[in-house]
């Protein structure tokens, strides 16, 4: 019953594409609202993948997984949802929740080097999805923006994603 609940929700988010376009913005600032950031390892075999949140020039988050689980081999890679998957990670909650001007740094396949993902014109209530995929080494990979018509569908969708992974 949850898993519709979170896919009704997901649905509804605005994928506004890869990180670095414009996006559209009630007004100039750079400031947002971070509510999660989201892995989802589409390989079929584990990967590196190191995520850092920026506020300035101070890191207020960060993790790291060795070995985030891949796929199972029977599974064809397909669109990720928020049901909770032994291939995903989420990370929310760790940072400030009002609006700043976050970076936010990924780490894929163990390369010791990190990637920002640049916002040139943020909205209030985003979300970033990386997606990480079958490929050269490091991975290839997809970082895609949600945006959230208000902090109430961006708080349900995460509320729902949450207890779904805690049944």
């Amino acid at each position: 019953m949850k898993r519709r609940a979170v896919l009704a929700a997901a649905g509804s988010a605005l994928t506004v594409g890869s990180v670095g376009c414009s996006m559209p913005s009630g007004d100039d600032s750079k400031e947002f609202r971070l509510w999660f950031v989201r892995i989802l390892n589409d390989r079929t075999g584990g990967a590196g993948v190191g995520v850092r949140i920026l506020d300035g020039s101070r890191t207020v988050a960060e993790r790291r997984w060795d070995a985030l689980p891949g796929r199972s081999a029977d599974e064809s890679p397909g669109e990720a949802t928020f049901a909770c998957e032994a291939n995903s990670r989420m990370m929310n909650g760790e940072w400030s929740g009002s609006r700043r001007e976050f970076d936010v740094e990924f780490s894929v396949g163990g390369t010791g080097s990190w990637e920002t993902l640049g916002f040139d014109r943020p909205a209030v209530n985003l979300a970033i999805d990386l997606h990480v995929f079958p490929g050269a080494n490091p991975p290839e990979t997809l970082r895609e923006v949600l945006e959230f018509e208000s902090a109430e569908q961006a708080s349900t969708l995460l509320e729902d994603a949450t207890a779904e992974c805690q049944e």
